[in-house]
């Protein structure tokens, strides 16, 4: 018994001192050597790079700074990096998941070498490129695929010379699907937002909220070149780009370039949007624009709806106007707050909702042939200043009304154009005024023009540059042909005789004739 327990501890002893070896992750003892070392870290093998989901070595791997895409198996990637960029391999159609991902690449931030790039997004995630490189490279025959919530973004910016996404300088692009999420592409100098600056590919926007911009000197969406670029809306979805080149095709969806925004086809407002003071939103003829009851527009500025507009959800327009043009439809007036929406009748139109071109039949206003088969036309001006003007077309033979109109027309714009040949019987109602660089440009008359004045307003006319003015007045119109006659006033475009009109007027003040009959015939040469 006592040999046995001194037997024990030399067992003991005898078993630390074997060497220890991993075997399917259970220990064993060994003659294997003791020098191996310990797993390393997945995050430490990709370089700051979080991937979740495949295989490491097998469906990606990491080498030179470089997170390699090896396979279509779906690869969730998140972290923060600089100066490493992902590659999809060639021959490879990636399904990435970006999560939270921020690349700041000297290269491309995402490089699309093989057929192509499913992305789904969740969260914030950036992706900028080096100089020379777009932030997301889609080469010729590739196809990217882009798609999230409304709450989840990409912002993708180029470097020198490079689109945001698609290419750089005259290299073809592939195929550019966007289907949701919010979307924001940004050139480097000379870099287009989306596409190529002369090349050819296709882009289509298709869902979410996509807002492209060019660098210094390049096109927002398509290329600056020659060569054929496809742009096609089409679905559920806001594209915010200013230049577009190329084939463009808006076959549903809301187009915002500067201040305008346009509604194509049946659309569903994809997110909440502001109509900020100084824009209008107009709902083409034809066109359907649906507020679901998950989002809000908010209108601070303009609406014209010429088609139909179906408030499900809400409609702030506390600063706003909205306008129901004729055959336009409104539905949901109830969820709107604040202003109530007004109607126009044939005939009337609203200055302040963009330029004004009239011809015999009807007018045109922010790309809309509005019909008007009757004996004239109403330009409301509701004394608000703008910068819109307006023409009547060559030939044209137009009624008018100006109500309370104030045009201040930009530098070379004529405030008011009369065409060649056109016949215009003009009726003042209240005080309007035109302005522009020069008097003759605040009343431009065509050759061969007619004009004719009266009613019971005024109309001032103001050159910015000298400071010359000229102020017409309308007269009452009476029942009687003869009197009518006498108050009318006409202008025959025979040449230039702003001097003979301020004569005139200095005449008629010395002799005092009577108001009824003092009215002025003004005869220019051209």
């Amino acid at each position: 018994m006592k040999h046995f327990q001194r037997f024990i501890p030399g067992a003991v002893i005898l078993f630390l001192l074997l060497p220890v070896v991993r075997i399917n992750g259970s220990s064993t003892a060994s003659t294997v050597s003791n020098n191996s070392t310990p797993p390393v870290e997945k995050e430490e093998e990709t370089g700051g790079f979080v991937v979740d989901g495949g295989e490491y070595g097998k469906d990606y791997d990491y080498q030179d700074g470089i997170l390699l895409i090896r396979t279509k198996t779906k690869l969730t990637i998140s972290g923060s990096v600089k100066g490493s960029g992902i590659v999809v391999e060639k021959g490879v159609n990636a399904r990435l998941v970006l999560n939270e991902l921020t690349v700041n690449s000297n290269r491309c931030a995402l490089d699309i070498q093989g057929d192509g790039a499913e992305v789904y997004l969740k969260g914030s995630n950036v992706m900028t490129g080096g100089a020379g490189n777009p932030g997301i490279r889609v080469p010729d025959g590739a196809l990217l695929q882009i798609n999230g919530r409304e709450d989840a973004s990409l912002s993708a910016r180029g470097g020198i010379g490079s689109a945001g996404i698609g290419m750089t300088g005259d290299r073809d692009y592939g195929k550019i699907q966007i289907q949701g999420g919010g979307i924001t592409a940004v050139g480097g100098k000379n870099g287009a937002g989306i596409g190529s600056e002369d090349a050819s590919g296709i882009i289509e926007i298709k869902g979410g909220v996509v807002q492209a911009r060019g660098g210094n000197g390049a096109v927002d969406m398509g290329n600056r070149g020659t060569a054929d670029a496809l742009i096609t809306l089409d679905g559920d979805a806001l594209l915010q780009a200013d230049d577009l080149t190329g084939q463009i095709q808006m076959d549903r969806g809301i187009l915002q370039q500067k201040d305008s925004l346009t509604v194509y086809g049946d659309v569903t407002l994809p997110a909440d949007l502001l109509v900020a003071p100084g824009e209008i939103m107009k709902i083409e003829e034809g066109g359907k624009l649906t507020i679901s009851q998950k989002n809000t527009l908010e209108n601070q500025g303009q609406m014209a709806v010429y088609g139909s507009l179906d408030i499900l959800g809400v409609l702030e327009n506390e600063k706003g106007q909205i306008w129901i043009y004729p055959g336009g439809k409104l539905d949901g007036e109830d969820n709107i707050s604040g202003n109530a929406p007004g109607t126009l009748q044939k005939g009337e139109i609203l200055l302040a909702q963009g330029d004004v071109v009239i011809e015999e039949g009807g007018y045109r206003q922010n790309g809309i042939l509005t019909e008007n088969t009757s004996a004239g036309f109403l330009v409301c001006g509701e004394d608000v200043e703008t910068e819109n003007t307006i023409l009547i077309q060559d030939g044209a033979v137009v009624h008018l009304t100006l109500d309370r109109v104030r045009i201040q027309a930009g530098t070379g714009n004529p405030a008011f154009e009369i065409g060649e040949g056109a016949e215009l019987t003009l009726k003042l109602e209240g005080d309007s005024c035109l302005a522009a660089e020069s008097l003759e440009d605040t009343f431009l008359i065509g050759e061969d023009a007619r004009v004719e004045i009266f009613g019971t307003g005024s109309l001032l006319l103001q050159a910015d540059g000298d400071g010359s003015s000229l102020l017409l007045h309308g007269s009452s119109v009476s029942q009687t042909e003869e009197t009518e006659q006498e108050n009318t006033e006409t202008l025959t475009e025979e040449g230039q005789s702003d001097g003979k009109n301020e004569k005139k007027e200095e005449q008629e003040d010395e002799t005092k004739q009577e108001e009824s009959a003092s009215q002025e015939t003004l005869t220019e040469e051209i």
